[in-house]
């Protein structure tokens, strides 16, 4: 018996270090292939911005020549800007004493790390009768991923962070889960519809949310001064008409980026933006009602739904910020092994949405053709299989676990 337990922890030990070895190929590729990418990666910018804070220049933040400058002085090039809220350099404060390139190998390090626990997360949560590592491994090959651990962006952190709030809430938890989703607020446009649609019926989860933006609007302003909300909305404002603001329409796999494609007058364009986010949200919310007023308590469909709506209704988004679709991706292949004998249409339907979302094919044909945009298509059926999903749970409780 001890030597079966032995030889069952050898094994596992042996699968630790394959994914381990795997996951250092990777962050490997990417620093084999960092001077060549430096001048087209997002993490100079992240860098940059942090040094200003560290000089104690964070009131210049906003100052798109200070940000050139120290872009130019500290990377030796001049890329996009640091377009978000200035409390998030706080995190890359420690990276930003060592050269560019060894930050950018630990914060690789750390966003693989972010990944890992991610995956225990969702595998203990959703899938526990799978290993985790099947997830990481998985999501390695989820190309939003991958450009997040290219471009040195902060999506995996965005990831871990609603993964975090998803798991307390579903702990019933609700303070601390409102706590984590606000820690995301750095993407304000993305975490914003995701409180407002997962958090609607949950006052607690609102109430933690609502601390920690207090906290992090007290930090906003001990950075970069009382005038600083003005200068960043300013800043945004005229981001689009900056040479390398790296704002794409075509590049958005969201309503605004569809609308932009097919409509070339802006106020067209932008209302008919705004009429499809009020109905996505309109949906997303009276099926969060549903389930809070009929007392199915369903956090699971609820806060997936949540994360895909405020994807397709975000003002911007960029190809890598799809890595919280990880979480969506997996409740929603759960959810269709589960249903199939229930419903066999539903079941094809969520697994081919699913893998179109997760295999490269359709991303890296897309990202070639700059037309990224047309990601929005699966992504709206998505939302579509997740709102059936909760027609089949109002109407059928008892076949469906």
């Amino acid at each position: 018996m001890e030597s079966a337990q032995i030889s069952f922890g050898h094994h596992e030990f042996l699968k630790d270090v394959l994914t381990l070895l795997l996951l250092l190929a990777v962050i490997g590729y990417c620093m084999n292939r960092f001077a060549v990418m430096q001048g087209g990666i997002d993490f100079p910018e992240f860098y940059s911005a942090a040094r200003l804070l560290a000089q104690g220049h964070g009131h210049e933040i906003y100052n798109v020549a200070a940000q050139n400058n120290s872009q130019v002085t500290y990377t030796g090039r001049i890329g996009t800007y640091f377009n978000h809220p200035s409390f998030e350099l706080l995190i890359y404060l420690p990276f930003c004493f060592l050269p560019v390139k060894d930050a950018y190998l630990l914060w690789s390090l750390l966003s693989v790390a972010l990944l890992g626990v991610t995956a225990k997360l969702l595998q203990r949560e959703l899938w526990p009768s799978q290993s985790w590592r099947i997830l990481l491994l998985g999501s390695l090959i989820f190309v939003p991923i991958l450009l997040t651990l290219i471009q040195g962006q902060d999506s995996i952190l965005l990831l871990f962070l609603i993964t975090k709030s998803f798991v307390s809430l579903k702990h019933e938890k609700e303070f601390r889960a409102g706590g984590w989703l606000a820690l995301g607020l750095f993407k304000f446009q993305i975490v914003l519809p995701i409180i407002f649609l997962a958090g609607i019926m949950r006052r607690r989860a609102v109430l933690g949310f609502s601390v920690v933006l207090a906290f992090l609007a007290l930090t906003f302003i001990a950075i970069s001064g009382w005038h600083a909300p003005i200068e960043y909305a300013r800043f945004l404002m005229h981001t689009s008409t900056l040479p390398l603001a790296g704002i794409h329409p075509q590049a958005m796999a969201n309503l605004r980026g569809l609308s932009t494609q097919f409509l070339s007058l802006p106020r067209l364009s932008l209302a008919i933006t705004i009429v499809a986010s009020l109905l996505v949200v309109g949906l997303a919310l009276r099926d969060a009602i549903r389930s809070g007023n009929t007392g199915t308590g369903d956090v699971d469909l609820t806060f997936a739904e949540a994360i895909v709506a405020a994807t397709l209704v975000s003002y911007h988004i960029s190809p890598h910020d799809l890595s919280i679709l990880l979480l969506p991706i997996t409740w929603t292949l759960l959810h269709a092994s589960r249903t199939w004998k229930t419903s066999w249409f539903l079941h094809v339907i969520s697994l081919t949405t699913c893998i179109v979302l997760l295999l490269p094919p359709l991303h890296l044909w897309l990202l070639d053709r700059h037309q990224y945009v047309y990601m929005v298509v699966p992504l709206v059926t998505l939302f579509a299989v997740m709102r059936t999903g909760f027609s089949w749970r109002f109407a059928r409780p008892t076949q469906v676990a």
